[in-house]
């Protein structure tokens, strides 16, 4: 049986909650500086800009909104992972004694769904959105 320390417990409690702070800030990143390329892309197609640039701005800030969301899917994806493999011998200590240790299956997925569906969606929205524009 896996026993831990205050210490010990303690130190994987501060892992977990930097890996979730990072999720948030991730998530907060991503969505303001969406929100700027929305707007930019607003503004570019209501004005009488060169007809060259305003191809060029339209096509551009549909990818680079795509990829900002493809960075952070990533970003988040990562610390889902890390988080796993910190939570690991809790989960084993847990299941030694015959205790379940925070959500399982479905809950934890469900749990999971609005930071990393969120950037997927946004992905979609600016590949459509490129096509739409191109």
């Amino acid at each position: 049986m896996c026993q831990f320390s205050d210490t010990e417990a303690q130190s994987i409690r501060k892992r977990i909650r930097h890996e979730e702070l990072m999720i948030y800030n991730r998530i907060h990143w991503m969505l303001t500086f969406q929100g700027f390329l929305f707007a930019s892309l607003a503004i570019i197609s209501n004005t009488s800009a060169d007809a060259h640039i305003r191809s060029v701005l339209l096509n551009t800030i549909p990818l680079l909104g795509a990829m900002a969301g493809l960075l952070a899917f990533i970003g988040i994806v990562g610390a889902y992972m890390h988080m796993h493999e910190i939570r690991r011998p809790l989960i084993k200590a847990a299941e030694d004694i015959g205790k379940d240790f925070g959500a399982a299956g479905l809950a934890r997925w469900m749990g999971r769904a609005n930071s990393g569906l969120l950037p997927v969606i946004i992905i979609f929205a600016w590949i459509k959105l490129y096509f739409e524009l191109t």
